[in-house]
């Protein structure tokens, strides 16, 4: 995931790892200012915790996600929301450490089919980001970062919308049955 932004193996291995955890992604690269949605139908009381993982650009390998998967408690023991929100800043960005720094071999300002190994170790690092700065990026756009270590980066928001229980279907159907009889009913009278 950190390396070309992929998470086909990262969500394999989580599957893998966790296989009644509900997974997703909200699918492609998200510009700045931009915002995107995923919506997952969760057992809060057997999923209460959020986990998530995503590569930053441009870059070679820099990544935000939390490192324990407990780290964000989203319902608590009632199953009820407590937690509105996630934001991630500058200084929370890891270099993953698999990759040698250029931005020549770096994704969406380079080629990362380039990239050269680094086998180093995982380790927070924002500063490197200013070495993109002036490169014209996969958008179209000149890159500069700007970051401080308080520099809010990426927010993740969570709503409840709740589920009908299996019963609320059964009576909401029986009510609709009972509106088009009635709406039928007044057809016929209005017909004669």
């Amino acid at each position: 995931m950190a390396e070309g932004g992929a998470g086909g193996a990262w969500q394999a291995a989580f599957a893998a790892a966790d296989p009644g955890a509900n997974r997703g992604t909200v699918g492609g690269l998200l510009l700045p200012g931009q915002t995107a949605t995923l919506r997952l139908d969760v057992d809060p009381l057997a999923n209460p915790y959020f986990t998530f993982a995503a590569m930053v650009v441009p870059s070679n390998d820099f990544f935000i996600g939390n490192d324990s998967p407990t780290r964000y408690q989203v319902f608590d023991a009632g199953g009820q929301l407590q937690l509105g929100s996630i934001s991630q800043f500058a200084q929370q960005i890891w270099d993953a450490g698999s990759e040698v720094f250029d931005p020549a071999a770096a994704a969406f300002v380079g080629d990362n089919g380039l990239r050269s190994p680094q086998n180093s170790v995982v380790a927070f690092n924002f500063a490197e980001l200013a070495a993109f700065n002036g490169l014209t990026t996969g958008a179209g756009y000149v890159f500069d970062s700007g970051l401080a270590a308080g520099t809010e980066v990426y927010r993740i928001s969570f709503a409840v919308a709740a589920v009908p229980e299996p019963e609320s279907y059964a009576m909401m159907l029986a009510g609709l049955a009972a509106v088009g009889g009635l709406a039928r009913r007044r057809q016929r009278r209005q017909a004669m």
